[in-house]
């Protein structure tokens, strides 16, 4: 018993060939920017945290200098205390000795002038190095002010670190979404495997019209002929299915012959492989060596333990030949011996 294929749309059929697998690659490429953006923000993070913990050393150390600059600057104000103390106490003297001898009091006066010039220049260094140590307070406040952009640059880090945290959480998301999508393509692979299974269950009708079209023999005293523009047709049906194997039979004579090696060379150009005939006999024609039938018309046949893909693609060669006007029956052949090749057999023009 035999079932038949119903005709599909060539071209509906190429569009769903041509933009199925785009739509996959598409979503594999959106999943694969997702993951390097977050790897990109991880990355930053890592750097952001290592020029922070530099800056910070950096901090440290100019802390360190301006506290070093800082004593430095007492020290000599120390120092330039004792110095006015000790011309304190030499004025003192001075001041003593013009009281007790007056002979001497042009002298202690000079010494005074230069006891005051050198509390002068005493006091002078002591506003240089107070000038000094405010500086140094100065350089200290701005340490101050870096260590305080340091701990907020720390903290801007943290909230980065975050941020990549969320992305990680959304990437997770979208992961689930992905696994959702591919849940929903394998709900759509079982739809069409059910619509496969329905244009099988419609290949009896077709096959009837087919026998009823057979009744009428101004129709099939037509010569089946394949021109250049129906096998390049052909060719562009079948090419999506590149490798698929197949065989062919033919009848007697030079019309079936024909016929076979047109579709021979439109298979062929759409890269199917063909495979030698099984049949115990066979014939040397002009696109090779095939078997030999003796059944009528032009059949295609594929073996009951085929799978639906093809199924599928049995569906597609008959189209393809419909469309180029050429009539043919499709069926599943359980003595079919290959599970996997299709058999092409063209039989001789009904009568």
């Amino acid at each position: 018993m035999s079932t038949g294929l119903s005709q599909i749309d060539p071209a509906s059929l190429n569009w769903v060939e041509h933009w199925y697998p785009i739509a996959w690659k598409g979503l594999l490429v959106a999943g694969l920017i997702t993951v390097i953006g977050a790897i990109g923000s991880m990355g930053f993070l890592l750097l952001q945290w290592r020029t922070s913990g530099i800056r910070e050393q950096q901090s440290d150390w100019r802390i360190s200098i301006l506290e070093v600059q800082a004593k430095q600057a007492d020290a000599d104000l120390e120092r330039a205390k004792l110095d006015i103390a000790d011309a304190d106490a030499r004025a003192a003297a001075m001041q003593v000795d013009a009281t007790r001898a007056t002979e001497r009091a042009s002298a202690l006066e000079t010494d005074a002038a230069k006891a005051h010039e050198r509390i002068a220049a005493l006091e002078t260094e002591a506003a240089a190095a107070k000038a000094t140590t405010a500086a140094a307070n100065a350089r200290a406040a701005e340490a101050q002010l870096a260590l305080e952009r340091a701990k907020s640059d720390i903290a801007d880090a943290d909230a980065r670190a975050a941020g990549a945290q969320a992305d990680a959480t959304l990437a997770t998301e979208r992961a689930a979404a992905l696994a959702a999508d591919a849940a929903k393509a394998q709900q759509r692979i079982a739809t069409l495997e059910k619509e496969v299974a329905a244009a099988t269950a419609a290949i009896a009708d077709a096959n009837e019209r087919a026998r009823e079209a057979q009744s009428a023999p101004e129709k099939f005293r037509e010569q089946r002929i394949l021109t250049l523009e129906h096998q390049a047709r052909i060719t562009a049906a079948v090419m999506p299915y590149a490798g698929q194997e197949y065989t062919l039979s033919v009848a007697a004579g030079s019309e079936p012959e024909a016929l076979l090696c047109a579709i021979d060379a439109a298979l062929m150009a759409a890269r199917w492989k063909r495979l030698p005939s099984s049949d115990s006999i066979t014939v040397d024609t002009k696109c090779g060596t095939v078997g030999i039938i003796t059944l009528p018309g032009l059949s295609v046949r594929l073996s009951d333990k085929a799978e639906t893909e093809q199924q599928w693609r049995v569906l597609v060669l008959v189209n393809a030949l419909k469309a180029a006007g050429i009539a043919v029956d499709a069926a599943i052949d359980a003595e079919n011996t290959s599970p996997t090749a299709i058999a092409v057999m063209v039989g001789a023009k009904p009568e």
